[in-house]
């Protein structure tokens, strides 16, 4: 009896933990637990030989290391081919840069092998890309991407770093993107605009040439355009329903100042 509910119980936990639909909301919650950090489990000290029984809020029994959300779901991708299909699906689906003047998309794309490359693009329906100024890493984007479709994508987020330099956006493809949000660097104390104008202007150039039907176009921090720039723009994008510039100012002034 014992066995048979035992056997029972294992049966319908392994259906649960094979069900995609089950599975998608499992790791959903994680990657929604943004404030959540786990132990990693093969850093966990063993228990104290002196004292076993030690209470799980024991500074000894504390574990030497955490890890973040992408970490727990890269550990739930290799599984098994089941885990892997949802997890990474849930990994990919919001794309985060987090250095202003690097491209990690660029860098990550390009060490995926070149027939796995749209099989990963069209996993990502949100992205935060930093406008590349580096000419080598704009030449390896242009090399990476030329050939993708981000098929799936519908919003993303344009970090500008002030580098002075020709500009290049690591997307060039994207069919479903309704929603550019861009964000300047800009410092307000003191003012400095650190992205130029003829930097907008290039910029400007290549929304307008690769992404003609967003619908969304919002600045969320200020930004100094040469004076004409804006109705460019906006006469560039004849599908957009909500334009906000509200922080951007026109200006035949060159430096950081307005």
């Amino acid at each position: 009896m014992t066995a048979s509910i035992s056997n029972e119980a294992f049966s319908a936990a392994h259906q649960v933990l094979s069900s995609p639909p089950l599975l998608e909301c499992i790791f959903t919650w994680v990657s929604n637990d943004v404030y959540g950090s786990w132990p990693v489990p093969e850093l966990l000290k063993p228990p104290s030989k002196e004292n076993p029984n030690l209470h799980d809020d024991d500074e000894d029994d504390e574990p030497e290391a955490w890890i973040e959300i992408s970490g727990v779901l890269l550990r739930c991708a290799i599984v098994n081919k089941t885990w892997f299909r949802e997890a990474i699906r849930i990994l990919w689906r919001n794309w985060e840069e987090r250095i202003l003047y690097s491209s990690g998309i660029t860098e990550t794309f390009s060490k995926i092998d070149h027939s796995q490359r749209q099989f990963y693009a069209n996993l990502i329906h949100r992205a935060e890309v930093v406008v590349i100024g580096d000419w080598q890493l704009g030449q390896l984007a242009r090399t990476v991407f030329q050939d993708i479709t981000f098929s799936n994508l519908e919003s993303v987020q344009f970090t500008v770093p002030g580098h002075g330099n020709d500009s290049e956006v690591p997307i060039f493809r994207a069919p479903k993107l309704k929603t550019l949000l861009i964000d300047p660097e800009f410092d307000s104390m003191p003012i400095s605009y650190s992205v130029h104008q003829d930097q907008w202007r290039g910029v400007f150039k290549i929304i307008t040439d690769r992404f003609p039907d967003i619908e969304n176009l919002e600045f969320v921090d200020q930004a100094k355009v040469w004076p004409g720039e804006i109705q460019k723009l906006r006469d560039g994008l004849p599908c957009l329903k909500s334009f906000n510039v509200t922080g951007v100012a026109e200006s035949t002034v060159v430096g950081p100042g307005l």
